[in-house]
């Protein structure tokens, strides 16, 4: 299982197109965590054969995206969120705890605009950065490889 990811892309929908273009037929799911579902939204229409999920962000006002998913892909379980809620720019530690209270293996966040890989009392989390380039950050996204239980992340440039 494949697993395409990306973050804060603050209206980059050509950012997102080139990722889709270059993973179509390579991943088996593309997900958004948040700050971005507009365009991601307005995205999906153009893709039809890919499976897309996404949640809300602190910028995504008037979405119909929830706050957070909890699912299964690959025997991982899976949680996927902005991180605002979990105040992720102060540290992982309320994430990691409600991870672990969850039974959570992969946590997927965004928020900080910081790429990063992160394993803690067993749990992987995971932020694919963001798509929208600045000064003093590089435009990044994530592939997850899911395969028997085992869980490799991947922050590769946009």
């Amino acid at each position: 299982m494949r697993i395409v990811v990306f973050s804060d892309s603050h209206n980059e929908f050509f950012a997102i197109k080139r990722i889709l273009d270059l993973n179509q037929g390579r991943a088996d799911l593309f997900l958004h965590l948040g700050d971005g579902n507009r365009e991601f939204e307005d995205i999906r229409d153009l893709y039809p054969g890919c499976a897309f999920l996404g949640v809300a962000g602190n910028c995504d006002r008037l979405c119909r995206e929830k706050g957070e998913r909890e699912f299964t892909e690959g025997g991982v379980r899976i949680l996927m969120t902005h991180g605002h809620a979990y105040g992720v720019k102060n540290g992982l530690s309320s994430l990691v705890r409600e991870a672990e209270k969850r039974g959570i293996g992969l946590v997927l966040y965004g928020h900080t605009h910081h790429a990063k890989i992160t394993r803690q009392d067993g749990v992987v989390l995971f932020n694919p950065g963001t798509l929208r380039p600045s000064c003093d950050q590089t435009a990044t996204y994530g592939i997850v490889d899911l395969v028997d239980g085992a869980i490799n992340c991947k922050i590769v440039e946009a």
